[in-house]
């Protein structure tokens, strides 16, 4: 974890991409969305929890709360790094970073499915 991703265009020369997205224990990641050259503030991220988020939020969903920042305790914290893995295997082939990271997404979220069949 804690390691830079880098693509093929370094971030200061293109448009940033950013994600949002939660993690639910039983789905795994969802809600994903992803921005291309605008910056996350807090307008932005209203939206997402009112068109993103709130369909997979169910009646007596908990929120939970984790210590201030405790990165080998908060499960989305692993999902990152499973996805910048996911997407540094993708380096090679020539898309969009947006098209690398759903492929990514997709990936992980198919590997977890299968995991939690056996």
């Amino acid at each position: 974890m804690g390691e830079p991703l880098h693509d093929l265009v370094s971030g200061n020369r293109g448009k940033r991409t950013n994600m949002i997205w939660a993690w639910n224990c039983g789905l795994g990641l969802v809600a994903t969305k992803t921005y291309t050259g605008i910056t996350i503030n807090c307008e932005v991220f209203l939206e997402w929890i009112l068109q993103n988020l709130t369909p997979f939020l169910k009646a007596g969903a908990k929120l939970l709360f984790l210590p201030p920042y405790s990165p080998d305790l908060n499960p989305i914290e692993h999902a990152w790094a499973n996805l910048k893995h996911k997407i540094r295997q993708l380096e090679n082939f020539f898309m969009s970073m947006s098209l690398k990271i759903f492929t990514a997404i997709l990936q992980l979220n198919f590997n977890r499915n299968q995991s939690n069949q056996n």
